[in-house]
C-alpha cells in the first residue's frame, strides 16, 4: 500500500508540473527573504523580484516547496492565500520549516513529504495555525517536532480548533 501511494505521489507530481506563481526555497534562510526563494515565471525558476513578493506576501502565489536540505524560518505570518506548501521533496535529504513563534498560514493543503520536518525552536509555546478547512497530509518519515524541545505548548490549529499538541516530551 506505502509503495502504491508513493508511486502514484511521484505520477502526480510528474503530472501537475510546476506553474506561474509556484515558489520553491532556493537555500537556507527566513521566509520573508527574497533570496530564500525562486519563483517560477512561467518558463524558469527565478529569484523574485519586490514587487513579487515572497511566498503569500501578495496574491498570486500557488505552490510552495521546501527542497534539497534546505530549512526555511517562518519568521511571518502568510495572511494571503495560496494552493498549497509541502516541506520535503522525497530526495532523501532533510528539509525543514522552522517555527519560532506563532505563526499563521493561510493555505488549505500543508504537506509533510518523507524527507519534511517541521520544528519548533527554542524552548518556548508557539501555535502555527491554518484557516478552517485545511488539509495537513504526514507521509511516511515524515515529522513534526524533531528539535526534541516537545512541550504542550506546541500547537497546530486548524481555524478555531486544536489538532495537535505535543506531549511528554515526545515527538
Amino acid at each position: 500500500l506505502y509503495l502504491f501511494l508513493i508511486l502514484l505521489f511521484g505520477i502526480i507530481t510528474l503530472t501537475f508540473a510546476q506553474v506561474t506563481g509556484d515558489y520553491r526555497s532556493a537555500g537556507t534562510g527566513n521566509w520573508s527573504n527574497l533570496s530564500t526563494w525562486e519563483r517560477f515565471n512561467g518558463t524558469t525558476w527565478v529569484t523574485p523580484a519586490a514587487v513579487q513578493g515572497y511566498p503569500g506576501q501578495n496574491a498570486g502565489t500557488k505552490n510552495v516547496l521546501i527542497i534539497s536540505g534546505h530549512t526555511v524560518t517562518l519568521n511571518t505570518n502568510v495572511n494571503n492565500s495560496f494552493t498549497s506548501l509541502t516541506v520535503g521533496d522525497g530526495s532523501g535529504g532533510d528539509e525543514t520549516l522552522e517555527i519560532p513563534g506563532d505563526v499563521f498560514i493561510n493555505t488549505r493543503q500543508f504537506n509533510i513529504a518523507s524527507d519534511g520536518n517541521v520544528d519548533w525552536t527554542g524552548n518556548t509555546n508557539h501555535t502555527l495555525s491554518f484557516p478552517g478547512g485545511t488539509d495537513i497530509v504526514i507521509g511516511p518519515g515524515g515529522q513534526l517536532d524533531t528539535s526534541g524541545n516537545c512541550s504542550a505548548g506546541r500547537r497546530i490549529e486548524i481555524g478555531e480548533v486544536l489538532i495537535a499538541i505535543c506531549n511528554n516530551n515526545s515527538n
